[in-house]
């Protein structure tokens, strides 16, 4: 059978130069850029340790700096070793989603990508549990995506003006069409037989998420100004909306009013992030490193300064309970992020 080898002893420009195919009933093959001979076994064994290698920086960037643009780069670079690796072809797809923005969203972007890895990788039986875990995740991102957006664009639930509801109203006509993917995509898999612990009850939820997307361009929406909308119709990407008749008093006079695009009332502008950076996580992650290595010199001169300099007895003892207190600091941030990755959050 073929596997993918890398080659331990040549150094190229590029590492992914360094992958060649092995025939694993072979004890030995060669690689073909430095022609050194190689147990067949250790280049299978490099290339996992490899790809693994590289799926921890791409991870690090997207859950630890939440830098989601350079985790989906770091994805696409593992591609360039294992066009097929499951967890990269889902990790890209997940980066691009979460680099959506309120005025550049990603979903159509993510629609395309899903389209083809499915077709090519994601529906073979080896990769139907992997690829289950993140359409879940996918889901939650979309979910989230219309949560955070209309907390951008509103004021106790009231919107600034009538192009913030029609910028609401088209990206949630978009989540709904990403939602029908997805709901696709997990009744493929439920239809193959794919044997998941509440896998039923997850797809049920899913469904009732969706509905509820469906029920937003159902309903109306009212303005800061009291004006209420509702949808006439929506076609591709033209929107029209219509005055409710019903004005009522939205008791907002006096707070901010904010603004999609720059005004002649010098209103705020709207901000585009959607998806905020999570410093905590990247915080206690530096400063657990700066702990360890603080608290290793402290021990370090401790012992020095106790074998060497017996006269400084106190100062010994100082320098050793700062070096436990230290350590202590990072064992308390390590367990601390440890926690908030294990959360079941987007991360």
């Amino acid at each position: 059978m073929k596997q993918k080898g890398f080659c331990i002893f040549c150094h190229t420009g590029d590492d992914y130069e360094r992958v060649f195919e092995v025939e694993t009933n072979d004890e030995y093959s060669y690689c073909p850029q430095c022609g050194r001979k190689i147990k067949t076994e250790d280049a299978v064994k490099a290339f996992k340790s490899r790809i693994q290698f590289l799926l921890k920086k791409a991870y690090y960037e997207f859950n630890i700096k939440t830098k989601y643009d350079k985790a989906y780069e770091k994805f696409g670079d593992i591609l360039l070793y294992d066009e097929d690796n499951p967890v990269a072809l889902c990790g890209r797809i997940e980066s691009l989603l979460m680099m959506s923005t309120l005025r550049q969203p990603r979903f159509e972007d993510a629609s395309v990508l899903i389209n083809y890895a499915s077709k090519s990788q994601l529906h073979k039986s080896k990769n139907m549990i992997v690829y289950f875990d993140f359409l879940l995740k996918y889901e939650r991102i979309a979910r989230l995506y219309i949560e955070n957006i209309k907390k951008m664009l509103t004021n106790k639930n009231f919107f600034y003006d009538e192009e913030c509801v029609r910028m609401y109203v088209y990206r949630t006509n978009q989540i709904k069409q990403f939602y029908s993917l997805i709901l696709q995509e997990i009744l493929f898999l439920l239809g193959k037989g794919l044997n998941l612990t509440n896998a039923e009850l997850k797809r049920e939820m899913i469904e009732l998420n969706a509905k509820k997307i469906d029920d937003i361009l159902k309903s109306s929406f009212t303005c800061v100004d009291g004006i209420t909308y509702r949808i006439k119709y929506i076609h591709e990407n033209e929107i029209s909306l219509v005055d409710d008749g019903i004005k009522i008093d939205t008791k907002l006079n006096g707070y901010k009013i904010y603004s999609l695009v720059p005004n002649e009332q010098k209103k705020p502008i709207i901000k585009d992030r959607v998806f905020k950076l999570n410093r905590l996580k990247y915080g206690l992650f530096i400063f657990s490193i700066l702990s360890m290595s603080m608290a290793v010199i402290c021990a370090t001169a401790f012992f020095v300064l106790a074998f060497c300099i017996p006269v400084y007895r106190t100062i010994f003892f100082v320098v050793f309970g700062v070096s436990i207190l230290i350590l202590i600091a990072c064992l308390c941030a390590r367990f601390i992020l440890k926690a908030l990755m294990k959360k079941k959050k987007l991360h």
